[in-house]
């Protein structure tokens, strides 16, 4: 039995058939937003409560202010004028503490929103945000010696060409990582006292005082050394 091998060539494609895949175009990277649910209650009595208790508490302490100065003058009128100086002076410390607070409520919101750039640049590669986020540190520690080994190592790398995520790991691990140092610190030294005090302190109200006071203490010192207040 004898088989014959038939030699076939290899049958040609035209190009026109070819098809090729479109590839993807570039998209830009979406984050996603959250959007809050806002509360349909547009009248909250909770509020009215503590802003009319306020006001009258207010009320009653300026009522009574007044009338220790009008029975200071009655009784003589130099009692009289050291009470209204008195009065005055307190009046513009509290003043100086409003508008204290009122400062340290937009140092806070500059550094959320340095937070909030530096957490842009850390998903999206943003370098817009990278750069501001940079900019505000230096503004900030500039004038801070325990800082400038950090702050020098951020400039040394200013010019380099680095992704800007890299950028703000950088700034974390030499410029922040000695701050959340401190702040372990800061936190260790006041549950030291929290425990000393709560074991020399007989009465449990002086210690709920005593608790409530080094804890504000412990976070101005650690919204100090960010920065803050």
């Amino acid at each position: 039995m004898t088989s014959r091998t038939k030699n076939r060539e290899p049958r040609s494609i035209p190009l026109d058939r070819i098809e090729f895949d479109a590839e993807p175009e570039d998209q830009e990277l979406e984050l996603p937003t959250y959007e809050p649910q806002l509360s349909t209650r547009r009248f909250r009595w909770a509020r009215l409560f503590f802003a009319a208790l306020g006001t009258l508490l207010a009320l009653s302490a300026g009522l009574a202010f007044t009338q220790l100065v009008d029975s200071l003058f009655l009784r003589s009128a130099a009692l009289g004028w050291i009470g209204a100086a008195c009065l005055g002076l307190a009046g513009i410390a509290a003043l100086a503490v409003v508008i204290r607070e009122l400062a340290g409520l937009l140092a806070l919101k500059r550094l959320v929103g340095i937070h909030e750039d530096a957490a842009r640049a850390l998903v999206a590669r943003d370098r817009q945000a990278a750069a501001r986020t940079l900019g505000e540190l230096r503004k900030i520690y500039r004038g801070r010696p325990d800082l400038r080994w950090g702050l020098d190592q951020l400039d040394s790398h200013a010019d380099g060409m680095m992704a800007p995520d890299d950028r703000i790991r950088l700034a974390e691990r030499d410029l922040m990582a000695l701050l959340d140092e401190n702040a372990l610190g800061l936190i260790a030294r006041a549950a030291r006292r929290v425990t000393l005090l709560t074991a020399v302190t007989p009465a449990a109200a002086l210690d709920i005082i005593f608790v409530a006071a080094l804890n504000l203490r412990m976070l101005r010192e650690i919204a100090t050394l960010y920065g803050g207040r």
